[in-house]
């Protein structure tokens, strides 16, 4: 495959865009370093809402991994409520991420923390 000097620079800035440090040499396979790293930049605001992130191809190519790895990560991501594809625009970082929906905030009806926290645990007060 021949690469074009334009080509090459796109490929540049989506490397530089995410600013991942995949390990080879890792436990943590590929993809999974992916998906934590692209998590990691949207719950820090590094890449903000909805904005649109390279396509698979092109960050599997920046990156030196396989295209099936890097969407395995956007697969992780989409399911999980970080991500949302368009058909025939991209994929983009969601509105509203998960972890904003799991923010408390205003009235927890009495609720303790450890309840709030804890999905499934019921907190047993004196009422």
């Amino acid at each position: 495959m021949i690469i074009s000097p334009v080509h090459f620079c796109l490929v540049l800035n989506v490397a530089h865009f995410l600013s991942l440090d995949l390990r080879a040499d890792s436990d943590v396979p590929l993809h999974r370093q992916i998906y934590q790293q692209i998590r990691q930049a949207i719950l820090t605001g590094r890449v903000r809402s909805q904005q649109k992130l390279p396509a698979s191809r092109q960050l599997a190519l920046s990156l030196g991994v396989s295209r099936s790895t890097v969407v395995q990560s956007y697969d992780q991501l989409i399911s999980e409520g970080y991500l949302k594809p368009r058909r025939g625009a991209g994929t983009f970082v969601c509105a509203v991420i998960p972890d904003e929906l799991l923010a408390v905030s205003g009235d927890t009806n009495g609720r303790t923390d450890a309840a709030i926290s804890s999905p499934g645990v019921v907190a047993v007060g004196a009422g």
